[in-house]
């Protein structure tokens, strides 16, 4: 299937899909790592858009990058002290919010020898 023209309504109610899918977005979901699973909710996904679901994992896969660029941004501002002044110019930045601590690294539990013996 060719290349879908996304109008941003269109994209807002992909975001929201997807928000509403974390077995798509979230490693601690039980399945987020059954490729059977996750390809169902993409098609599930794609059949609101009419379209296929390797058109929706490509713009969830650019929505994502344009977050991270974002984000990025925001963090660069924050470090400089002009962060209270920051207003995303992308439309999509609040929506996916929700992604912040997608990739947040875990705490990790040290032990002591004496547990280990």
């Amino acid at each position: 299937m060719n290349k879908k023209k996304w109008t941003t309504e269109e994209t807002c109610k992909l975001i929201e899909l997807y928000r509403e899918s974390p077995i798509l977005w979230d490693a601690k979901n039980l399945n987020h790592k059954n490729k059977f699973k996750t390809a169902d909710a993409l098609k599930e996904i794609a059949f609101t858009f009419n379209t296929d679901s390797s058109e929706i994992d490509r713009k969830l896969k650019n929505l994502y990058s344009q977050y991270t660029r974002e984000r990025r941004n925001y963090k660069a501002m924050k470090k400089s002290g002009a962060g209270k002044e920051f207003h995303a110019k992308w439309f999509g930045y609040e929506l996916m919010s929700f992604l912040q601590d997608k990739n947040k690294p875990r705490k990790t539990r040290e032990f002591g020898l004496d547990e280990c013996q």
